[in-house]
Protein backbone atom coordinates (compact mmCIF):
# COMPACT_ATOMS: atom_id res chain seq x y z
CA UNK A 1 0.00 0.00 0.00
CA UNK A 2 1.29 3.00 -1.08
CA UNK A 3 2.09 5.88 1.37
CA UNK A 4 -1.44 8.62 2.14
CA UNK A 5 1.18 11.07 1.84
CA UNK A 6 1.70 11.00 -1.55
CA UNK A 7 -1.80 11.05 -2.37
CA UNK A 8 -1.95 14.39 -0.03
CA UNK A 9 0.95 16.11 -2.00
CA UNK A 10 -1.18 15.16 -5.25
CA UNK A 11 -4.54 16.50 -3.94
CA UNK A 12 -2.54 19.16 -2.40
CA UNK A 13 -0.60 20.74 -5.17
CA UNK A 14 -3.78 20.23 -7.46
CA UNK A 15 -5.90 22.10 -4.81
CA UNK A 16 -3.62 25.05 -4.41
CA UNK A 17 -3.54 25.62 -7.81
CA UNK A 18 -7.27 25.04 -8.71
CA UNK A 19 -7.39 27.75 -5.08
CA UNK A 20 -5.18 30.11 -6.95
CA UNK A 21 -7.21 29.75 -10.17
CA UNK A 22 -10.27 30.27 -8.79
CA UNK A 23 -8.92 33.50 -6.54
CA UNK A 24 -7.54 35.00 -9.62
CA UNK A 25 -11.07 34.65 -11.50
CA UNK A 26 -13.30 35.83 -8.93
CA UNK A 27 -10.77 38.83 -8.38
CA UNK A 28 -11.19 39.76 -12.00
CA UNK A 29 -15.08 39.39 -11.55
CA UNK A 30 -15.13 41.64 -8.65
CA UNK A 31 -12.96 43.91 -9.54
CA UNK A 32 -14.52 44.14 -13.42
CA UNK A 33 -18.27 44.49 -11.03
CA UNK A 34 -17.36 46.90 -8.70
CA UNK A 35 -14.43 49.08 -10.51
CA UNK A 36 -14.86 48.69 -14.32
CA UNK A 37 -18.05 51.52 -14.68
CA UNK A 38 -15.95 54.24 -13.12
CA UNK A 39 -12.80 52.73 -15.20
CA UNK A 40 -14.88 52.53 -18.59
CA UNK A 41 -16.79 55.86 -17.58
CA UNK A 42 -13.05 57.32 -17.08
CA UNK A 43 -12.06 56.14 -20.16
CA UNK A 44 -15.46 57.35 -22.32
CA UNK A 45 -14.92 60.86 -20.81
CA UNK A 46 -11.44 60.91 -22.07
CA UNK A 47 -12.54 59.69 -25.14
CA UNK A 48 -14.81 62.31 -25.12
CA UNK A 49 -12.27 65.38 -24.37
CA UNK A 50 -9.78 63.63 -27.04
CA UNK A 51 -12.58 63.89 -29.63
CA UNK A 52 -12.81 67.57 -28.57
CA UNK A 53 -9.36 68.36 -29.12
CA UNK A 54 -9.32 66.88 -32.47
CA UNK A 55 -12.39 68.43 -33.50
CA UNK A 56 -10.68 72.20 -32.33
CA UNK A 57 -7.74 70.89 -34.71
CA UNK A 58 -9.73 70.13 -37.34
CA UNK A 59 -11.35 73.55 -37.78
CA UNK A 60 -8.71 75.62 -37.76
CA UNK A 61 -7.25 73.95 -40.23
CA UNK A 62 -9.73 72.73 -42.52
CA UNK A 63 -13.31 74.60 -41.59
CA UNK A 64 -16.92 73.91 -40.90
CA UNK A 65 -17.30 71.23 -43.30
CA UNK A 66 -14.71 69.17 -42.24
CA UNK A 67 -15.76 69.72 -38.77
CA UNK A 68 -18.88 67.99 -39.06
CA UNK A 69 -17.80 65.46 -41.33
CA UNK A 70 -15.71 64.78 -38.84
CA UNK A 71 -17.94 64.81 -35.93
CA UNK A 72 -20.38 62.17 -37.81
CA UNK A 73 -17.71 59.98 -38.12
CA UNK A 74 -16.45 60.03 -34.53
CA UNK A 75 -19.31 60.09 -33.06
CA UNK A 76 -20.11 56.53 -35.17
CA UNK A 77 -16.66 55.48 -34.17
CA UNK A 78 -17.60 55.82 -30.20
CA UNK A 79 -20.91 55.89 -29.71
CA UNK A 80 -21.10 59.61 -29.05
CA UNK A 81 -23.89 62.02 -29.68
CA UNK A 82 -22.34 65.28 -30.96
CA UNK A 83 -24.02 68.77 -31.68
CA UNK A 84 -22.54 71.54 -33.59
CA UNK A 85 -24.16 75.17 -33.52
CA UNK A 86 -23.32 78.69 -34.30
CA UNK A 87 -22.76 81.59 -32.68
CA UNK A 88 -26.79 82.41 -33.40
CA UNK A 89 -27.54 79.51 -31.78
CA UNK A 90 -28.85 77.74 -35.28
CA UNK A 91 -27.82 73.86 -35.47
CA UNK A 92 -25.40 72.91 -38.36
CA UNK A 93 -25.23 69.09 -37.38
CA UNK A 94 -27.03 66.73 -34.63
CA UNK A 95 -25.85 63.32 -35.99
CA UNK A 96 -28.42 61.61 -33.78
CA UNK A 97 -31.48 62.88 -35.35
CA UNK A 98 -29.94 64.47 -38.29
CA UNK A 99 -31.07 68.11 -38.32
CA UNK A 100 -29.63 70.45 -40.03
CA UNK A 101 -30.60 74.42 -39.81
CA UNK A 102 -33.60 75.68 -37.86
CA UNK A 103 -34.82 76.52 -34.14
CA UNK A 104 -33.16 74.24 -31.14
CA UNK A 105 -36.05 74.56 -29.11
CA UNK A 106 -36.94 70.88 -29.01
CA UNK A 107 -33.25 69.72 -29.15
CA UNK A 108 -31.76 68.21 -26.45
CA UNK A 109 -29.59 70.89 -25.53
CA UNK A 110 -31.05 74.00 -24.84
CA UNK A 111 -27.97 76.96 -25.78
CA UNK A 112 -30.11 79.95 -24.96
CA UNK A 113 -30.30 78.64 -21.31
CA UNK A 114 -27.48 76.25 -20.97
CA UNK A 115 -24.81 78.48 -22.37
CA UNK A 116 -22.83 80.13 -19.31
CA UNK A 117 -21.94 76.05 -19.62
CA UNK A 118 -19.68 76.29 -22.56
CA UNK A 119 -16.53 77.51 -22.39
CA UNK A 120 -13.42 77.26 -24.70
CA UNK A 121 -11.42 74.36 -21.82
CA UNK A 122 -14.72 72.65 -21.31
CA UNK A 123 -13.95 69.60 -19.68
CA UNK A 124 -16.42 66.57 -19.78
CA UNK A 125 -18.88 65.63 -16.62
CA UNK A 126 -21.49 63.73 -15.33
CA UNK A 127 -24.99 64.58 -15.28
CA UNK A 128 -27.15 62.70 -13.15
CA UNK A 129 -30.67 61.69 -14.80
CA UNK A 130 -33.68 59.51 -13.92
CA UNK A 131 -33.63 56.01 -13.60
CA UNK A 132 -29.82 55.77 -13.70
CA UNK A 133 -30.03 57.88 -17.09
CA UNK A 134 -26.82 59.04 -16.21
CA UNK A 135 -25.00 61.02 -19.13
CA UNK A 136 -21.06 62.22 -19.62
CA UNK A 137 -21.26 65.75 -21.02
CA UNK A 138 -19.11 68.26 -22.67
CA UNK A 139 -19.87 71.47 -23.71
CA UNK A 140 -17.14 73.37 -25.61
CA UNK A 141 -16.65 76.51 -27.50
CA UNK A 142 -14.53 75.98 -31.39
CA UNK A 143 -13.03 79.33 -32.50
CA UNK A 144 -12.18 80.43 -35.55
CA UNK A 145 -10.58 83.82 -37.03
CA UNK A 146 -14.37 84.69 -38.53
CA UNK A 147 -16.78 82.42 -36.45
CA UNK A 148 -17.61 80.66 -33.34
CA UNK A 149 -19.30 77.38 -32.67
CA UNK A 150 -21.00 75.32 -29.98
CA UNK A 151 -20.07 71.73 -29.90
CA UNK A 152 -22.21 69.41 -26.89
CA UNK A 153 -20.83 65.48 -27.17
CA UNK A 154 -22.66 63.14 -24.95
CA UNK A 155 -22.59 59.35 -24.17
CA UNK A 156 -24.86 57.52 -22.11
CA UNK A 157 -23.67 55.84 -18.56
CA UNK A 158 -26.52 53.48 -19.50
CA UNK A 159 -24.91 52.16 -22.65
CA UNK A 160 -21.21 51.63 -20.79
CA UNK A 161 -23.52 49.63 -18.03
CA UNK A 162 -25.09 47.06 -20.75
CA UNK A 163 -21.73 46.97 -22.49
CA UNK A 164 -20.38 46.09 -18.78
CA UNK A 165 -23.32 43.49 -18.48
CA UNK A 166 -22.34 41.52 -21.32
CA UNK A 167 -18.68 42.14 -21.01
CA UNK A 168 -19.35 40.63 -17.05
CA UNK A 169 -20.86 37.61 -18.78
CA UNK A 170 -18.36 36.71 -21.20
CA UNK A 171 -16.00 36.91 -18.80
CA UNK A 172 -17.86 34.53 -16.14
CA UNK A 173 -17.96 31.53 -18.99
CA UNK A 174 -14.40 32.61 -19.96
CA UNK A 175 -13.63 31.93 -16.25
CA UNK A 176 -15.40 28.71 -16.32
CA UNK A 177 -13.91 27.44 -18.75
CA UNK A 178 -10.37 28.63 -17.66
CA UNK A 179 -11.25 26.95 -14.63
CA UNK A 180 -12.21 23.39 -16.85
CA UNK A 181 -8.96 24.00 -18.87
CA UNK A 182 -6.78 24.41 -15.99
CA UNK A 183 -8.07 22.10 -13.60
CA UNK A 184 -7.33 19.25 -16.49
CA UNK A 185 -3.88 20.71 -17.56
CA UNK A 186 -2.86 20.73 -13.66
CA UNK A 187 -4.40 17.33 -13.39
CA UNK A 188 -1.89 15.78 -16.03
CA UNK A 189 0.60 18.28 -15.00
CA UNK A 190 0.31 17.19 -11.30
CA UNK A 191 0.63 13.13 -12.26
CA UNK A 192 4.21 13.95 -14.57
CA UNK A 193 5.52 15.72 -12.00
CA UNK A 194 4.31 13.29 -8.98
CA UNK A 195 5.24 10.27 -10.82
CA UNK A 196 8.99 10.11 -9.92
CA UNK A 197 8.01 11.10 -6.16
CA UNK A 198 5.41 8.05 -6.41
CA UNK A 199 8.67 5.95 -7.91
CA UNK A 200 10.53 6.85 -5.13
CA UNK A 201 8.03 6.08 -2.68
CA UNK A 202 7.60 2.69 -3.45
CA UNK A 203 11.49 2.25 -3.80
CA UNK A 204 11.54 3.34 -0.17
CA UNK A 205 8.46 1.22 1.07
CA UNK A 206 10.11 -1.34 -0.91
CA UNK A 207 13.64 -0.74 1.45
CA UNK A 208 11.61 -0.42 4.59
CA UNK A 209 10.07 -3.95 4.37
CA UNK A 210 14.06 -4.86 3.32
CA UNK A 211 13.10 -5.71 -0.17
CA UNK A 212 15.48 -4.82 -2.89
CA UNK A 213 14.40 -6.21 -5.36
CA UNK A 214 12.77 -2.62 -6.94
CA UNK A 215 14.68 0.24 -7.82
CA UNK A 216 13.55 3.92 -8.07
CA UNK A 217 13.63 4.97 -11.78
CA UNK A 218 16.46 7.19 -12.06
CA UNK A 219 15.73 8.77 -15.51
CA UNK A 220 12.65 10.15 -15.10
CA UNK A 221 13.90 13.01 -13.64
CA UNK A 222 17.10 15.60 -14.13
CA UNK A 223 16.29 18.08 -11.34
CA UNK A 224 16.65 17.07 -6.97
CA UNK A 225 14.08 14.20 -7.80
CA UNK A 226 16.71 12.72 -9.91
CA UNK A 227 19.25 12.33 -6.95
CA UNK A 228 17.29 11.83 -4.82
CA UNK A 229 16.17 8.55 -6.62
CA UNK A 230 19.94 7.42 -7.13
CA UNK A 231 20.82 8.19 -3.48
CA UNK A 232 17.39 5.69 -2.56
CA UNK A 233 19.14 2.91 -5.08
CA UNK A 234 22.30 3.70 -3.38
CA UNK A 235 21.72 2.95 -0.12
CA UNK A 236 19.22 0.11 -1.22
CA UNK A 237 22.04 -1.49 -2.45
CA UNK A 238 24.41 -0.94 0.45
CA UNK A 239 21.77 -1.20 3.12
CA UNK A 240 21.13 -4.95 0.41
CA UNK A 241 25.00 -5.45 1.33
CA UNK A 242 25.31 -4.82 5.04
CA UNK A 243 22.13 -6.99 5.45
CA UNK A 244 23.39 -9.45 3.64
CA UNK A 245 26.77 -9.86 5.39
CA UNK A 246 25.41 -9.47 8.77
CA UNK A 247 23.53 -12.55 7.73
CA UNK A 248 26.02 -14.51 6.77
CA UNK A 249 27.74 -13.50 10.56
CA UNK A 250 24.90 -14.35 12.07
CA UNK A 251 24.82 -17.73 10.33
CA UNK A 252 28.39 -18.37 11.17
CA UNK A 253 28.18 -17.19 15.07
CA UNK A 254 24.98 -19.57 15.10
CA UNK A 255 27.12 -22.13 13.78
CA UNK A 256 29.92 -21.43 16.12
CA UNK A 257 27.42 -21.78 18.87
CA UNK A 258 26.38 -24.97 18.14
CA UNK A 259 29.66 -25.82 17.94
CA UNK A 260 30.90 -24.42 21.04
CA UNK A 261 27.15 -26.19 22.67
CA UNK A 262 28.25 -29.19 21.03
CA UNK A 263 31.40 -29.08 22.16
CA UNK A 264 30.46 -28.43 26.01
CA UNK A 265 28.30 -31.17 25.79
CA UNK A 266 30.82 -33.50 24.75
CA UNK A 267 33.20 -32.54 26.95
CA UNK A 268 30.87 -32.62 30.07
CA UNK A 269 30.70 -36.31 28.42
CA UNK A 270 34.24 -36.81 28.46
CA UNK A 271 34.44 -35.94 31.96
CA UNK A 272 31.44 -38.11 33.15
CA UNK A 273 33.33 -40.99 31.10
CA UNK A 274 36.40 -40.78 32.56
CA UNK A 275 34.90 -40.54 35.99
CA UNK A 276 33.31 -43.74 35.23
CA UNK A 277 36.51 -45.61 33.78
CA UNK A 278 38.37 -43.92 36.95
CA UNK A 279 35.93 -44.98 39.14
CA UNK A 280 36.01 -49.10 38.72
CA UNK A 281 39.50 -49.49 39.20
CA UNK A 282 39.91 -47.11 42.28
CA UNK A 283 37.40 -49.11 44.25
CA UNK A 284 38.77 -52.20 43.13
CA UNK A 285 42.29 -51.06 44.23
CA UNK A 286 40.68 -49.60 47.39
CA UNK A 287 39.13 -52.47 48.37
CA UNK A 288 42.06 -54.70 48.07
CA UNK A 289 44.23 -52.55 49.69
CA UNK A 290 41.66 -52.42 52.76
CA UNK A 291 41.93 -56.09 53.06
CA UNK A 292 45.90 -55.99 52.88
CA UNK A 293 46.21 -53.82 55.05
CA UNK A 294 43.69 -55.39 57.94
CA UNK A 295 45.74 -58.99 57.34
CA UNK A 296 42.60 -60.13 56.50
CA UNK A 297 43.22 -64.33 56.78
CA UNK A 298 43.04 -67.04 54.06
CA UNK A 299 43.65 -64.39 51.17
CA UNK A 300 45.86 -64.58 48.86
CA UNK A 301 48.14 -61.67 48.95
CA UNK A 302 50.20 -61.94 45.82
CA UNK A 303 47.02 -62.42 43.87
CA UNK A 304 45.62 -59.51 44.79
CA UNK A 305 48.93 -57.42 44.71
CA UNK A 306 49.13 -58.47 41.14
CA UNK A 307 45.61 -57.00 40.73
CA UNK A 308 46.19 -53.55 42.18
CA UNK A 309 49.12 -53.62 40.03
CA UNK A 310 47.02 -54.56 36.98
CA UNK A 311 44.28 -51.81 37.65
CA UNK A 312 47.13 -49.05 37.96
CA UNK A 313 48.25 -49.55 34.93
CA UNK A 314 44.76 -49.57 33.17
CA UNK A 315 44.59 -46.22 34.95
CA UNK A 316 48.49 -45.45 33.69
CA UNK A 317 47.27 -46.53 30.29
CA UNK A 318 43.96 -44.59 30.51
CA UNK A 319 45.75 -41.19 31.42
CA UNK A 320 48.31 -41.42 28.62
CA UNK A 321 45.48 -41.95 26.18
CA UNK A 322 44.23 -38.81 27.75
CA UNK A 323 47.15 -36.74 27.27
CA UNK A 324 47.45 -38.20 23.82
CA UNK A 325 43.78 -37.26 23.13
CA UNK A 326 43.86 -33.87 24.36
CA UNK A 327 47.63 -33.24 22.90
CA UNK A 328 45.95 -34.45 19.75
CA UNK A 329 42.80 -31.77 19.65
CA UNK A 330 45.10 -29.09 20.43
CA UNK A 331 47.38 -29.80 17.23
CA UNK A 332 44.71 -30.39 15.38
CA UNK A 333 43.61 -26.91 14.96
CA UNK A 334 46.73 -25.91 13.39
CA UNK A 335 47.06 -29.15 10.72
CA UNK A 336 48.07 -27.86 7.32
CA UNK A 337 47.31 -30.52 4.67
CA UNK A 338 49.35 -31.80 2.24
CA UNK A 339 49.48 -33.46 -1.13
CA UNK A 340 49.94 -37.59 -0.52
CA UNK A 341 49.96 -40.47 -2.05
CA UNK A 342 47.16 -42.49 -0.55
CA UNK A 343 48.34 -45.77 -2.47
CA UNK A 344 51.95 -45.68 -1.19
CA UNK A 345 51.30 -44.13 2.45
CA UNK A 346 48.70 -47.16 2.81
CA UNK A 347 50.91 -49.90 1.91
CA UNK A 348 53.66 -48.61 4.27
CA UNK A 349 51.32 -48.74 7.16
CA UNK A 350 50.20 -52.16 6.42
CA UNK A 351 54.30 -52.97 6.55
CA UNK A 352 54.41 -51.34 10.08
CA UNK A 353 51.09 -53.22 11.20
CA UNK A 354 52.67 -57.28 10.06
CA UNK A 355 53.93 -57.74 13.79
CA UNK A 356 50.16 -57.85 14.69
CA UNK A 357 49.06 -59.64 12.07
CA UNK A 358 51.47 -62.02 12.81
CA UNK A 359 50.65 -62.35 16.23
CA UNK A 360 46.96 -63.67 15.02
CA UNK A 361 47.76 -65.09 12.16
CA UNK A 362 45.65 -62.92 10.20
CA UNK A 363 45.51 -62.29 6.19
CA UNK A 364 45.69 -58.89 5.12
CA UNK A 365 45.10 -57.81 1.75
CA UNK A 366 45.38 -54.41 0.13
CA UNK A 367 43.02 -53.86 -2.82
CA UNK A 368 44.22 -50.41 -5.13
CA UNK A 369 43.99 -49.90 -8.46
CA UNK A 370 45.95 -47.42 -9.46
CA UNK A 371 48.20 -44.51 -7.83
CA UNK A 372 45.65 -42.02 -5.60
CA UNK A 373 46.37 -38.52 -4.43
CA UNK A 374 45.01 -36.84 -1.73
CA UNK A 375 45.14 -34.11 0.64
CA UNK A 376 45.82 -34.83 4.32
CA UNK A 377 48.22 -34.60 7.12
CA UNK A 378 50.40 -37.80 7.49
CA UNK A 379 50.83 -37.97 11.00
CA UNK A 380 47.23 -37.47 11.79
CA UNK A 381 46.28 -39.63 8.74
CA UNK A 382 48.49 -42.70 10.21
CA UNK A 383 47.07 -42.66 13.55
CA UNK A 384 43.70 -42.55 12.36
CA UNK A 385 44.18 -45.67 9.84
CA UNK A 386 46.00 -47.45 12.70
CA UNK A 387 42.85 -47.64 14.83
CA UNK A 388 41.26 -48.44 11.72
CA UNK A 389 43.65 -51.48 11.92
CA UNK A 390 44.25 -52.26 15.48
CA UNK A 391 39.91 -52.21 15.69
CA UNK A 392 39.76 -54.57 12.89
CA UNK A 393 42.63 -57.33 14.05
CA UNK A 394 41.38 -57.00 17.43
CA UNK A 395 37.77 -58.28 16.47
CA UNK A 396 39.02 -60.38 14.01
CA UNK A 397 39.33 -64.44 14.77
CA UNK A 398 42.59 -66.19 14.28
CA UNK A 399 43.63 -67.05 10.86
CA UNK A 400 41.00 -64.29 9.40
CA UNK A 401 40.82 -61.63 6.87
CA UNK A 402 41.48 -58.07 7.17
CA UNK A 403 41.34 -56.18 3.65
CA UNK A 404 42.01 -52.27 2.69
CA UNK A 405 40.62 -50.60 -0.19
CA UNK A 406 41.41 -48.04 -1.94
CA UNK A 407 39.14 -46.03 -4.30
CA UNK A 408 37.02 -43.15 -5.59
CA UNK A 409 33.74 -42.62 -3.35
CA UNK A 410 31.40 -39.91 -3.47
CA UNK A 411 33.15 -37.20 -2.06
CA UNK A 412 36.95 -37.71 -2.75
CA UNK A 413 39.12 -40.71 -2.32
CA UNK A 414 37.61 -43.92 0.11
CA UNK A 415 40.09 -45.98 2.53
CA UNK A 416 38.46 -48.90 3.75
CA UNK A 417 39.35 -51.29 6.33
CA UNK A 418 37.31 -54.33 6.54
CA UNK A 419 37.61 -57.29 8.85
CA UNK A 420 35.86 -60.49 9.21
CA UNK A 421 33.60 -61.20 12.22
CA UNK A 422 30.31 -60.73 13.92
CA UNK A 423 28.32 -57.14 12.56
CA UNK A 424 27.38 -54.14 15.08
CA UNK A 425 24.01 -53.75 15.99
CA UNK A 426 21.98 -51.10 14.09
CA UNK A 427 21.06 -48.96 17.27
CA UNK A 428 25.11 -48.95 18.37
CA UNK A 429 26.38 -47.72 15.00
CA UNK A 430 25.52 -44.18 15.65
CA UNK A 431 27.33 -44.45 19.08
CA UNK A 432 31.09 -46.08 18.23
CA UNK A 433 32.31 -42.71 17.65
CA UNK A 434 31.66 -41.39 21.21
CA UNK A 435 34.52 -41.41 23.63
CA UNK A 436 34.49 -44.51 26.10
CA UNK A 437 32.29 -46.48 24.15
CA UNK A 438 32.68 -50.22 24.08
CA UNK A 439 30.71 -52.96 22.40
CA UNK A 440 31.42 -55.72 25.49
CA UNK A 441 32.58 -53.42 28.15
CA UNK A 442 32.92 -56.58 30.36
CA UNK A 443 35.19 -58.66 28.18
CA UNK A 444 37.62 -55.48 26.34
CA UNK A 445 37.79 -53.58 29.82
CA UNK A 446 40.34 -56.10 30.96
CA UNK A 447 42.27 -55.75 27.14
CA UNK A 448 45.43 -53.43 27.44
CA UNK A 449 44.88 -49.91 25.86
CA UNK A 450 41.09 -50.37 25.39
CA UNK A 451 39.88 -47.76 26.46
CA UNK A 452 36.93 -47.14 23.91
CA UNK A 453 38.66 -43.79 22.89
CA UNK A 454 40.01 -44.82 19.00
CA UNK A 455 37.28 -44.57 17.10
CA UNK A 456 36.76 -41.11 19.09
CA UNK A 457 40.18 -39.77 17.93
CA UNK A 458 39.67 -40.98 14.12
CA UNK A 459 36.29 -38.99 14.31
CA UNK A 460 38.40 -35.53 15.81
CA UNK A 461 40.86 -36.54 13.11
CA UNK A 462 38.78 -36.54 10.13
CA UNK A 463 37.22 -33.38 11.33
CA UNK A 464 40.14 -31.54 11.74
CA UNK A 465 41.41 -32.61 7.63
CA UNK A 466 37.58 -31.90 6.54
CA UNK A 467 37.00 -35.26 5.35
CA UNK A 468 34.43 -38.30 6.15
CA UNK A 469 33.95 -41.33 7.76
CA UNK A 470 32.02 -43.71 8.66
CA UNK A 471 31.27 -47.85 9.12
CA UNK A 472 28.74 -50.35 7.67
CA UNK A 473 27.89 -53.86 8.33
CA UNK A 474 28.61 -55.80 5.49
CA UNK A 475 28.60 -60.01 5.14
CA UNK A 476 30.29 -61.90 6.98
CA UNK A 477 32.33 -58.43 8.69
CA UNK A 478 32.27 -54.96 9.40
CA UNK A 479 33.97 -51.75 7.27
CA UNK A 480 35.52 -48.97 8.91
CA UNK A 481 35.56 -45.86 6.15
CA UNK A 482 37.32 -42.28 5.65
CA UNK A 483 37.06 -39.97 2.51
CA UNK A 484 40.04 -37.59 1.90
CA UNK A 485 39.88 -34.31 -0.58
CA UNK A 486 41.51 -35.45 -3.94
CA UNK A 487 44.02 -33.69 -4.75
CA UNK A 488 44.67 -32.03 -8.30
Amino acid sequence: MRFKLLHSIKARITFIVLSILVLVMTILLVSNYFFAENYYVNRKSSRIQEVYRDMGGILNKDGQQALIAAAGQYGEDHNLQIVIADRNFRCLYDNRSQFTGGSFNNAWVNYREDRELYSAGAKPHIIRGSGKNDKVVLYGILEEPENLYYVAIRASVRAIRADMQGINSLMFYLSAAALVIGGVITYFSVRKITAPIEEIDQAAQRVSELDFSRQATEGLSCDELGRLAKNINYMSRNLEGTINELKKANEILAMDNQYKERLNEERKEFIANISHELKTPLAVMEGYAEMLRNNVEGIDKNYYCDVILDETKQMETLVKKLLDLSSLEKDIANIMPRRLDASDFVREIIKKSEPLFREKEINCRVICAKTYMVVADAFYLERALMNYITNGVSHTGVKGTVTVTLEEGEGGIRIAVYNEGPGIEEGKLEHIWESFYRLEPARTRREEGCVGLGLYIVSRIMQGLGGRYGVRNMDQGVEFWIELKKAQ
